[in-house]
């Protein structure tokens, strides 16, 4: 597993890296808008070597997502290596009270809410990587 030094990423994430997924975890509350999600999308390619790799997003407290966030984050070609990504979160009602599963429903990518890490890992790992 490789971590970034805490200084090359932003203090309300912990980034970690095993070939291919890409883990978030994310334990504050946060607001992320268009510059964090452009961030979090460099941080994770430059993680995964620039190849394609699945996102696994552990989220521990509440984050808010802009519109402005949610629009760059579901534009197709902003993220052109993400090819899965997996959101887990302590319960499924607690989830889809912080992002409506519409959110995703244009997503450029297969999406889905989990609250067993293990059963994310397994679906990420099902993900093709190339088309």
């Amino acid at each position: 597993m490789i971590e970034f030094e805490k200084k090359k990423s932003p203090e309300y994430v912990k980034i970690y890296y095993t070939n291919p997924i890409v883990t978030f975890v994310f334990s504050r509350p946060v607001e992320l808008g268009f510059p964090e999600i452009r961030e979090l999308f460099r941080l994770a390619e430059r993680f995964s070597a620039y190849t394609p790799y699945v996102l696994l997003c552990e989220v521990y407290d509440e984050i808010t997502v802009t519109p402005e966030g949610r629009k760059y984050a579901l534009k197709s070609g902003e993220a052109p290596l993400l090819k899965g990504l997996a959101l887990l979160m302590r319960n499924k009602r607690e989830s889809k009270i912080a992002l409506p599963s519409s959110t995703f429903h244009y997503a450029p990518f297969p999406f889905q809410f989990f609250t067993e890490k293990k059963d994310a890992i397994n679906w990420l790992l099902k993900i093709p990587l190339q088309e």
